[in-house]
């Protein structure tokens, strides 16, 4: 029985790792195992002081993205309008990315939802497309850099939980 739940830790920690792409919180997920991890364990490995640096990773890497998102649009000259396209196309676009291709559409969704969210909102501001395209790819520019650091956030939050428990 021990093997099972070492095979289901392992499985929720790389699912907590691959996470960011589909537009779930991978940090919070990879809390929760360690969490669960330390109940099992009566916390002997796993301490609370240690899930509360799991904690405030994953509060940093939630906070990075939202503000990747809109500083990125923001950089390249979106409105205030075009931050609000970039973040409903982004959530919209992981929803119909997810029912169109059910492994990748979430990461394609929300990033073309977030370049085209910008997009539309810059031009019906009558912005000219050119500096719609430019706060599109700015949306873009800063939800790629939101998923780089959050999967680099879970690597090192698993890293770090497998130093500890190995």
């Amino acid at each position: 029985m021990e093997i099972v739940g070492i095979i289901v830790f392992a499985a929720v920690l790389l699912l907590g790792i691959i996470s960011p792409f589909f537009g779930l919180p991978g940090t919070f997920i990879i809390v929760a195992d360690a969490l669960i991890y330390g109940l099992v364990t009566r916390f002997e490995k796993i301490t609370i002081w240690f899930l509360l640096l799991l904690v405030g990773l994953a509060v940093a890497g939630e906070i990075f993205e939202f503000f990747s998102n809109i500083f990125g649009a923001k950089h390249y000259g979106a409105s205030r309008l075009g931050l609000i396209g970039a973040f409903l196309g982004g959530i919209a676009g992981i929803f119909i990315g997810n029912s169109l291709l059910p492994v990748l559409g979430p990461l394609v969704g929300g990033l073309v939802g977030s370049f085209v969210g910008a997009f539309l909102f810059e031009l019906f501001r009558k912005e000219g497309s050119r500096r719609a395209i430019t706060a599109g790819l700015g949306a873009f520019l800063g939800r790629m850099a939101a998923i780089s650091v959050k999967v680099f956030i879970t690597i090192l939050m698993a890293v770090l939980i497998l130093t500890k428990i190995l």
